[in-house]
């Protein structure tokens, strides 16, 4: 387990499709966004994964969405 005072970023890009939409590489979707993450320790005991990011849709019906995880190691 990583120790609680680290943070770290992502940048990131995803091409992909859903099963029905076609095989075509135009038939893609595009996106990209960044993140940041941490891993926090409550209680001492109890570590807890935090994930903050943002991510944009290229294609025609794309969207900006903004996104917060929280999770547990294990």
């Amino acid at each position: 387990m990583a120790p609680p005072h680290q943070l770290h970023g992502t940048i990131f890009y995803s091409a992909g499709n859903a099963w029905e939409q076609g095989n075509q590489i135009d038939d893609l979707s595009h996106s990209a966004g960044v993140e940041i993450n941490t891993k926090l320790v409550l209680g001492y005991f109890i570590p807890l994964n935090l994930r903050l990011g943002f991510a944009h849709g290229f294609d025609e019906g794309g969207e900006d969405k903004a996104y917060l995880e929280v999770g547990f190691t294990f």
